[in-house]
């Protein structure tokens, strides 16, 4: 069970303690050279906290997006999964390349996982965003949703194996990690939102 205490050092920050799998704490250590992070707890903070901001966009592009999300009645991990399997095509489409099926691109353990404590401290704001989402998710816990988080970016948002491995091979050949890519991916989507509100103002003068 996770437990919340106050922190001693920090009263902004409070102690959450929860269970991961071993794979989710291999993938934490493996973003943190990418995130300039020391600790498998700063990368995990880092996860949560890019949800949040929605990957650090500016206040005006994340309320966009939010709008777009809603409209379409989904989650934020639906809604970027969405995005990126758009980006796939688009760059299909821009090699001439057949589309093709494949397997899912996070593998589905045969068997329940093991699973460690591991403890954090966050700020209340993390988690009551991470609250915020169980109901989307259809879970009954904060340390659900944190699991799922993780398990999105690891998974690169369930992405058919294929499209996850094309969108890899573009992201190291641009040198980027994948938070740096996602937020590229929302910021391209405000991007066209905005040109096609401009198009409908144009339209109406």
């Amino acid at each position: 069970m996770a437990v919340q205490t106050p922190s001693s050092s920090n009263k902004n920050l409070v102690n959450f303690t929860l269970k991961l799998p071993p794979r989710q704490l291999e993938y934490l250590e493996s973003l943190a050279p990418a995130l300039g992070a020391t600790s498998q707890q700063s990368v995990l903070r880092e996860i949560m906290e890019q949800f949040q901001s929605w990957f650090r966009l500016p206040v005006y592009q994340r309320e966009a997006l939010q709008k777009d999300m809603a409209a379409r009645k989904a989650h934020i991990f639906q809604y970027i999964q969405e995005l990126l399997a758009r980006h796939y095509e688009e760059l299909r489409e821009a090699a001439s390349a057949p589309s093709r099926r494949g397997s899912p691109a996070r593998p589905i353990p045969e068997e329940t996982e093991a699973m460690e404590a591991f403890a954090i401290r966050v700020s209340p704001m993390l988690l009551a965003y991470a609250d915020q989402l169980k109901a989307p998710l259809k879970v009954s816990t904060t340390a659900e949703v944190i699991r799922e988080a993780v398990d999105q970016l690891a998974g690169w948002f369930q992405l058919p194996r294929y499209q996850a491995e094309r969108l890899q091979k573009e992201m190291a050949a641009r040198g980027l990690h994948i938070i740096e890519y996602v937020q590229e991916t929302l910021a391209r989507r405000y991007e066209a939102l905005a040109d096609v509100g401009a198009g409908e103002r144009g339209r109406h003068r």
